[in-house]
């Protein structure tokens, strides 16, 4: 996962992030991963977020015949807003924008935009679309010293729970499990089809992620 601008430009630097092998199924993987946007997470001080930065978020598997890493597709998400709520800001320089704030449905495909290309929608939604795979995510601004009105960081306290941490306002409960308008998914754009294949899914053995890795690793012998 990183953020790059609408010209490609890197901007926030890469994370590799891997599934909780306790919750997560062979159907639905949760990553449960936290990441706040600041000026330390960019690629160098030179450039900052503009409104045309998105979050490219690359998804990758274990190919079980020779247990190696394999690109599965690719998913984007516009961070900044035009005032209309729909659109994305069409260059960097734009002064009137909004925030992509709450919870998110975003389809996977399976190629990225060429670096040739711009980051929009209209090239995205040429690529290939793989049916009936999506990701879930969720953004919010940060939260403010009520007096200061500095922003403030979970780094800012170390020793508090996950419990506190959200009284504070520094982070945000999950919404509960999913359910129909829980997430805006206007860019998923599901047919008939995808909604028939999503249904023959979740008919079959879905066991635990850490099972599949358990019999993966035996039968490649090797100790987890």
């Amino acid at each position: 996962m990183r953020g790059i601008n609408k010209l490609q430009r890197k901007l926030i630097a890469a994370q590799k992030l891997y599934p909780d092998v306790s919750t997560s199924t062979r159907l639905i993987q949760n990553f449960d991963h936290r990441q706040e946007i600041r000026p330390d997470t960019h690629i160098t001080k030179q450039y900052s977020l503009d409104p045309s930065t998105w979050i490219e978020i690359m998804v990758e598997t274990v190919d079980r015949s020779d247990m190696t890493e394999k690109i599965v597709g690719f998913a984007y998400f516009p961070l900044f807003l035009a005032p209309d709520g729909k659109q994305t800001p069409f260059n960097a320089n734009a002064t009137d924008f909004l925030f992509n704030e709450g919870c998110h449905q975003i389809p996977i495909f399976y190629d990225r935009v060429p670096d040739s290309q711009e980051i929009t929608w209209g090239n995205i939604f040429k690529l290939p679309k793989i049916m009936s795979a999506t990701i879930l995510l969720r953004s919010y601004p940060c939260a403010r010293d009520k007096t200061s009105k500095k922003n403030l960081s979970i780094d800012d306290f170390p020793n508090l729970t996950e419990e506190k941490l959200a009284r504070k306002g520094l982070i945000k409960a999950l919404p509960g499990p999913y359910q129909k308008g829980l997430y805006n998914n206007q860019t998923c754009n599901t047919d008939r089809d995808e909604l028939h294949l999503y249904k023959f899914k979740h008919k079959r053995v879905n066991p635990l992620l850490s099972i599949i890795l358990g019999y993966l690793f035996q039968r490649k012998g090797i100790a987890q």
